[in-house]
């Protein structure tokens, strides 16, 4: 009787603990997303959008209530082509200790895009850029999350040129840009 008194004893202060500490009481998070991203190509004028589906897998460290630092792999797929990419962001929430929260982030990176079937030149890694922001809702440990976000890539000067250039060339060789809509959920401990 006695250790279940104490366990019970143990369990609510260290309950107590955690709810004081609030959301840095779980400062690590793993995420996971999926989204759909439509890229074309900045050079181009009239070039046509590409679309994808998306996934992304992340882990965050929260610096302070209001910052978190990531690391994220994103990649997108149709029938035809492809986009991977390897980003650091920076996110920082407006609200981060209310279970409704909203956040911006920027991220740094570098990714590809092209032909699923394309050359090693076409695939060639390349800067990228994204921008974003979206909504939180926290559950404890556990969180769902719509983000809206901007990504570009830079040009690849590897890509061979083509006459007369097609979509799969500009998607591979120009600077390439997009909007995308992704639906997350997190695991925080």
């Amino acid at each position: 009787m006695r250790l279940a008194l104490c366990c019970s004893f143990a369990i609510l202060v260290a309950a107590r603990s955690a709810a004081a500490q609030g959301v840095m009481a779980n400062r690590w998070g793993l995420t996971v997303g999926l989204g759909a991203q439509a890229l074309k190509s900045s050079d181009t004028a009239g070039a046509d959008d590409v679309g994808f589906a998306t996934y992304e897998l992340g882990g965050r460290f929260r610096i302070i209530p209001s910052i978190e630092v990531a690391l994220s792999l994103a990649a997108g797929a149709n029938r035809d082509d492809s986009y991977s990419g390897l980003w650091a962001d920076f996110r920082y929430r407006f609200m981060a200790e209310r279970p409704w929260n909203i956040y911006a982030y920027f991220g740094l990176g570098a990714g590809s895009a092209g032909a699923k079937d394309g050359s090693d030149a076409e695939r060639h890694g390349r800067g990228a850029l994204r921008l974003g922001g979206g909504v939180e809702r926290r559950f404890d440990v556990f969180a769902l999350s719509a983000e809206l976000r901007v990504l570009g890539f830079a040009a690849n000067d590897q890509s061979p040129p083509v006459a007369p250039p097609t979509t799969r060339y500009e998607l591979s060789h120009d600077s390439i840009a997009g909007l995308g809509l992704v639906l997350g959920a997190t695991y925080y401990f």
